[in-house]
């Protein structure tokens, strides 16, 4: 984040809207677009149990334009720098959804073919210990049954 968007000593003379934290951010950005800014006042009552508050809208006087003008300015081309894809940015992002692709489509061969075997069982397993979708459990239970099917006399 670029020095200007820090809050300066004299930004609370200029009634620049004040941040939560050090940076000026995006919620103060728009209020300082604004022509008119606000001041809120918060005035007690004389017994104490209650309050008013005060709205007052004012012009910024010229120097706080300017530097209003010149947070505004530091943190649009913060923004938009901020938001850019580094180089390659798209090539990674299809390289990486062809590899989920072709992942997916390995492990629904793997859940699609029944296992005859305990190898083929323990195959799916150690898809599943790495994976832990819920598949596993439907895939092994469908194995289990069509083997013990095929041992039943007929």
């Amino acid at each position: 984040m670029p020095e200007t968007l820090a809050v300066s000593d004299g930004d609370t003379d200029l009634e620049i809207p004040e941040p939560e934290s050090g940076f000026y951010g995006q919620s103060e950005v728009e209020k300082m677009r604004m022509e008119k800014w606000h001041r809120i006042t918060k005035t007690m009552e004389a017994d104490g149990k209650g309050c008013t508050l005060k709205v007052l809208y004012f012009l910024p006087s010229p120097a706080a334009r300017v530097r209003a003008d010149e947070i505004i300015a530091a943190f649009s081309n913060w923004d938009r720098r901020s938001k850019r894809r580094p180089n390659g940015f798209c090539a990674a992002q299809r390289a990486t959804d062809e590899a989920v692709r072709r992942y997916s489509d390995i492990e629904d061969r793997i859940f699609g073919t029944r296992a005859i075997t305990f190898a083929g069982m323990i195959a799916k397993a150690r898809l599943h210990e790495h994976d832990g979708h819920g598949r596993f459990a439907d895939s092994i239970a469908q194995d289990l049954l069509a083997i013990a099917e095929a041992k039943q006399p007929a």
